[in-house]
């Protein structure tokens, strides 16, 4: 770095490393020119021959320079990439493509350079991906409290007023609860990874009943038939909060796009080390070819419940990439509007 430093203090040096390289290169294969001068100054030679012999010299040492730094101009190309790519990328977030056979150390700075901007690009599609899982999953909650609150106001004799501070508490100790595991798995720097969440061992159908008792305010004003029936139950090894805002999210758009009055089945079994849940509704359902619609982030698909519920398009997209992440899947179903609808996601069975 000394020599590095020691060009760059000199003005017409300080911005271009290139020509920090030509001067040093110049400098190099002018010193045999210098030589051959310095011996004609010290020897007897005829002036003509000198003066030939001079310019020979002369003539070579130009070609040589005008050579050598064209070749280093072209050798500095793959910096030069690097440069450019990196300004891309912050100007424009576009990840240019640069070379990766090569194995010098220009080869490996394109090399690496490529693997970073890919890697940060990632993390930042990461982070706005766990911005909007927060924003998204920490608003069905509070629309809960909400709903169980209307209810306590119409209850004027109070006659359940035990039980629906009981579905605030369960539903504010869940939200807290997936709030610090999920903030303690992003600060050991394992955000949304293979191994996301801790697996637990539970009742697959207490599971389910802690997700319905959270919905329940919403099935109680739609008037909104749950049937249960086709739930196993057996004990299963999986990623609880995983489950549960799935299970959620899944439950939220079949009572949200359920006339009142309307079903709505859920159905779970394992098989083997794969565990299946479907959730079935009797709402406006969809044509079958937009189902990949409904997957897409910002999903034209987005629409209001049937009684102006809002929504926000992204649901559908969270989950099928937290499934992902765990190893599971998401698929829809639908026979057409006012038809209802199926989702269906599957899990890994993990042991402890």
């Amino acid at each position: 770095m000394k020599t590095y430093s020691l060009l760059d203090k000199i003005p017409f040096l300080k911005k271009s490393f290139s020509l920090k390289i030509f001067s040093i290169t110049f400098i190099g294969i002018h010193i045999p020119l210098l030589g051959v001068i310095v011996y004609l100054f010290y020897t007897q030679l005829p002036d003509s021959a000198a003066t030939k012999l001079t310019l020979i010299a002369l003539v070579f040492t130009l070609v040589a320079t005008g050579t050598t730094l064209w070749l280093i101009h072209n050798l500095l190309i793959p910096i030069q990439r690097v440069r450019e790519t990196l300004n891309n990328y912050i100007d424009r977030g576009i990840i240019g493509e640069l070379p990766d056979t090569f194995e010098d150390e220009a080869g490996m700075l394109m090399k690496d350079t490529q693997f970073s901007l890919i890697q940060l690009d990632s993390l930042f599609a990461e982070r706005e991906r766990i911005i909007t899982l927060f924003s998204h999953d920490l608003r069905n909650p509070l629309h809960s409290i909400n709903g169980i609150t209307e209810l306590m106001r119409l209850d004027e004799n109070n006659n359940e007023k035990e039980a629906h501070l009981d579905l605030i508490e369960n539903v504010v100790t869940q939200q807290v609860d997936f709030l610090n595991h999920t903030l303690i798995d992003l600060k050991t720097k394992r955000a949304m990874g293979v191994d996301y969440l801790q697996t637990e061992t539970v009742s697959l159908k207490k599971e389910i009943l802690k997700v319905l008792i959270e919905k329940s305010p919403k099935v109680e004003s739609k008037e909104i038939q749950v049937i249960t029936d086709e739930v196993e139950n057996v004990t299963v090894p999986i990623p609880t909060l995983v489950f549960r805002t799935v299970l959620g999210n899944l439950l939220n758009n079949a009572f949200k796009f359920t006339p009142s009055g309307g079903k709505v089945f859920v159905a779970a079994t394992k098989e083997a080390d794969v565990l299946t849940v479907s959730v079935r509704d009797t709402g406006i359902g969809f044509l079958p070819e937009q189902v990949e619609e409904i997957f897409k982030f910002n999903s034209p698909m987005s629409r209001k419940g049937t009684e102006g519920e809002p929504s926000q398009g992204v649901g559908m997209h969270l989950c099928k990439s937290l499934l992902a992440r765990q190893g599971g899947t998401l698929t829809a179903e639908s026979k057409g509007p006012n038809k209802g609808a199926t989702f269906q996601f599957t899990l890994p069975v993990k042991t402890s």
